[in-house]
């Protein structure tokens, strides 16, 4: 028994896309793009608890690259449909020349991403997460059938929006039609987040100043946490 866990953990370590450095794989779910939540890390991994998502009132600017399997991105995509008792819907043959590929989908627009969290239409969300420290999923490595490929390639803009049931997912734009794309038509298999950057706005409100990468620090002047920001105020008033 000691040995399977060993072995589940170290299949966490594996890194699912080249450009998604320090990505995140859960053993059998996998949070969707927009997803907020915390992440529990560990020496060997880290695992994404999902806990919502914010409203999105107009759709966000996502990026879209096509990259090639490697053995270890092929290694983890397998492992985790294993997960979940199913097989692998490709091939990859190391010594061939022609590789599978996968899609990777990021959100681009970070600026309208921080002033929709920061909109009234959000202020419970920014409560909740002002409690505690919480990312949100901000890309992620999947492949899917050849016409929703096709379809995400193939488009002149996609964005991160919201259908009229609260469902996110993506907006395809193409020369003459909008069409909405559930992440359930995805097979997802890595992830990777970003974290949020506390300041106060002109009214001495907690906002949302910034919005980085996992990796990297916040800018001079904000906070990760956005109870420091209050324990400063207390401190200048004593």
């Amino acid at each position: 028994m000691k040995n399977l866990t060993y072995t589940l953990w170290v299949v966490l370590l594996i890194a699912a896309c080249s450009p998604l450095k320090n990505s995140k794989t859960v053993e059998s779910h996998i949070p969707s793009l927009g997803a907020i939540g915390q992440e529990d890390k560990s020496l060997f991994g880290s695992l994404f608890l999902q806990i919502g998502h914010p409203k999105i009132m107009a759709p966000i600017a996502l990026g879209a690259t096509e990259t090639p399997f490697s053995k270890s991105s092929f290694k983890t995509y397998r492992t985790h449909l294993e997960s979940k008792g199913e097989e692998a819907k490709i091939t990859y043959v190391d010594s061939s020349k022609v590789k599978p590929k996968y899609l990777c989908l990021e959100i681009t627009d970070k600026i309208a991403l921080q002033t929709q969290l920061n909109a009234e239409e959000n202020k419970s969300v920014r409560n909740y997460l002002s409690k505690d420290t919480h990312n949100m999923v901000s890309k992620i490595s999947f492949v899917a059938s050849e016409q929703v490929r096709s379809q995400i390639t193939d488009a002149r803009a996609l964005f991160l929006s919201q259908n009229n049931h609260g469902v996110l997912g993506i907006s395809v734009i193409q020369r003459n039609t909008t069409h909405f794309l559930p992440m359930s038509d995805l097979e997802t298999f890595s992830f990777k987040t970003s974290g949020f950057c506390w300041g106060k706005n002109i009214y001495g409100q907690l906002e949302i100043d910034a919005i980085v990468s996992s990796d990297n620090r916040c800018p001079k002047g904000t906070e990760e946490d956005a109870y420091k920001l209050t324990e400063t105020k207390s401190y200048l008033k004593l």
